[in-house]
């Protein structure tokens, strides 16, 4: 692989490793910190939220202590009181009795008994007041001071309310208490509602009880309405034991949040916990719904079951429970870093190209003396090459043009000194040729020489008996021969 695609490759692959990095350590310090504001924002919301809702029923409480403060409520209690206190207690209290059965026999709404309550100077003035604000009221009644009905806008359920709770807490032995009754759903009013139970005091005394059921329910949507379409969060109201009470798009008091949170609510505190539920991470906002009143607090709380209503709290208080999905923090995020991602990854490929063309030219110069080295490998010597830059390169080109002019002239002293090394040989070889030859003639001139002396001791002894067979032959001719 070519220099250059190397450096490339190399450049891009840091390149693409620290900005992928930069961009997770960028990403994860953005989204930790979106977390830490999105938490901030829906702890400060929660609390704005409790306060509202707080303030709006406490401006409820403050309509239905004007109510009480009317002359018409204690001069009609008084007469009551008067009437029902002038009686011995057994005889009063069986009086009380039956008037609560013959009210709860009498199933006609336009009878005169009932009307007796519902039409009185009292009724109609609640009834006045009740049309002056309109959908607030589901119904107002008011008690004598020995919980029997005096006035009320609607038919109740039942006439005595001495035993009721709401009627005892706001009672108090006389010392009287301002009171939230969660009542659930009540039956009466067929609807939702809120009873807010104020003490009715002449002179200090006690003197009868009002209660106004308000609608508690289209109060709270409208405010949780309104809060979720601020993307702060999803708001809902919920009971300390976990039965929500408000919540958009769910029936009243017919879901519940998770048995986790429900512990945190225990506590009565506001605070902050991340939860998964049904696979999301969430992050929750918790906090109770407190209310006091010229620094006294007002008793919040109920019943589960009464005869009129269901689904009572249980001496719970409300909690408001605000929570957003982790997730949605972390796409915004996503957004954020979305342009920056396309930004480097733009980046990266423009600086892998420059790197690229970078590296190419410099690599010119280094190419060339490549393929000077390669020709003088293949035994080129008439070549030159000069130096186009002054920097390393340009240095090295020197170089290799010294290191070129060396190599001619070491190449020069060694093809003379291989003609002069071939010279030798060949006298050499001459020498040893001369040197055989003389060998080979003194080898003859030994061999002649060797060869005469034995043909000289041949000579005697063939000379004798050439000189005997002549004797036999003589004597053959001469037939001497026996």
């Amino acid at each position: 692989m070519k220099l250059r695609y190397k450096i490339t490759i190399i450049v891009t692959a840091i390149s693409t490793v620290t900005f992928t990095a930069a961009i997770f350590y960028y990403g994860n310090f953005l989204f930790q910190d979106r977390l830490r504001e999105a938490k901030n924002k829906l702890e400060f919301s929660s609390a704005d939220l409790v306060s509202y809702i707080k303030n709006k029923l406490l401006d409820k409480l403050d309509i239905a202590k004007t109510l009480q403060s009317a002359d018409i409520v204690k001069k009609t209690l008084l007469q009551s009181n008067k009437e029902f206190g002038k009686l011995p207690k057994a005889v009063r209290e069986k009086k009380i009795l039956g008037l609560n059965a013959r009210w709860m026999n009498t199933k006609d709404a336009k009878d005169t008994f009932i009307k007796r309550y519902t039409n009185n100077k009292l009724a109609l003035y609640l009834k006045r007041q009740q049309a002056l604000l309109p959908g607030v009221y589901a119904e107002i009644f008011i008690t004598n001071k020995y919980g029997v009905l005096v006035a009320t806008t609607n038919r109740l359920t039942t006439l005595a309310h001495a035993k009721k709770y709401w009627w005892k807490i706001s009672y108090a032995k006389g010392k009287g208490n301002y009171f939230f009754d969660d009542r659930g759903y009540d039956d009466s009013v067929r609807g939702y509602v809120l009873g807010i139970v104020v003490p009715v005091k002449q002179n200090g005394k006690i003197i009868g009880i009002l209660k106004a059921n308000i609608d508690v329910q289209s109060l709270l949507l409208k405010t949780i309405i309104e809060f979720n379409t601020q993307n702060i969060g999803v708001a809902k109201v919920v009971r300390t034991k976990g039965l929500i009470v408000m919540e958009e798009n769910t029936p009243v008091l017919s879901t519940k949040i998770s048995p986790l949170l429900v512990e945190k609510l225990k506590a009565r505190k506001k605070g902050m916990i991340d939860l998964k539920i049904n696979g999301s991470m969430k992050m929750i906002s918790y906090a109770p719904i407190k209310f006091s009143i010229n620094n006294k607090n007002i008793i919040f709380g109920g019943k589960v079951q009464s005869i009129d209503h269901t689904l009572g709290s249980d001496d719970e208080i409300w909690n408001l429970v605000v929570s957003q999905n982790i997730k949605v923090i972390w796409d915004g995020v996503l957004d954020d870093i979305q342009g920056i991602i396309i930004i480097s990854f733009i980046f990266i490929i423009f600086l892998a190209l420059l790197i690229f063309f970078i590296i190419k030219e410099i690599s010119s110069p280094i190419k060339r003396l490549s393929i000077v080295a390669n020709r003088v490998g293949q035994g080129e010597r008439e070549i030159s090459i000069e130096p186009e830059t002054d920097d390393e390169v340009g240095e090295l080109a020197v170089s290799f043009r010294d290191m070129l002019k060396d190599l001619k002239r070491t190449t020069a002293s060694r093809d003379e000194l291989e003609i002069e090394i071939k010279k030798r040989i060949l006298m050499q070889e001459e020498i040893e040729k001369k040197d055989q030859l003389l060998l080979a003639q003194s080898r003859n001139a030994a061999m002649g020489e060797m060869i005469g002396m034995i043909a000289h001791q041949w000579r005697q002894p063939i000379s004798i008996i050439a000189m005997a067979v002549n004797n036999v032959l003589i004597d053959i001719e001469l037939d001497g021969l026996n």
